[in-house]
């Protein structure tokens, strides 16, 4: 019995050692990510970009009107 009872305090103790490793590895994971969203390009619609002297070509640039425009044949 009192193996039997050293042997159970030995694998709680290892539970307890993986528990505080997982732990350790979810707030390395978290810091990541954080660092990863500081790092994104903020998006910004075309208005933003363009000078309002174009502004009168943006619907050129639009996807459907974009598909209108003919392949190249060769």
């Amino acid at each position: 019995m009192v193996k039997a009872e050293g042997e159970e305090k030995k694998e709680k103790k290892k539970f307890r050692k993986l528990i505080v490793e997982e732990e350790m590895e979810i707030v390395r994971i978290v810091e990541e990510k954080k660092k990863e969203e500081k790092d994104l390009i903020e998006i910004k619609t075309i208005k933003e970009i363009v000078s309002r002297r174009f502004y009168k070509y943006l619907k050129m640039f639009e996807k459907k009107n974009s598909e209108k425009i003919p392949i190249r044949k060769l």
